[in-house]
């Protein structure tokens, strides 16, 4: 089952594994801290994720990444 969820403390491990893996990295924002340690991801599931529409995607009981909507721009032409 997909379901679509506020982030948890519990997700700090893979966020940091799946956020340092060059095969994710490469399609995501270079605002993305390189390398990203356990820090940035606590900073991330307590607050940085509560400034926009973004939820973490768990699939079948465990976090698999997430999706979110931004007002802005995030990228510098």
């Amino acid at each position: 089952m997909l379901i679509l969820r506020e982030y948890r403390e519990a997700d700090i491990p893979l966020l940091v594994d799946y956020l340092n893996d060059l095969r994710v990295r490469q399609y995501l924002t270079s605002a993305i801290p390189d390398p990203y340690k356990e820090r940035d991801a606590e900073f991330w599931v307590k607050k940085g994720s509560k400034e926009h529409i973004i939820r973490a995607i768990e699939f079948n009981g465990q976090y698999v990444g997430d999706i979110g909507a931004f007002l802005g721009r995030l990228e510098t032409p």
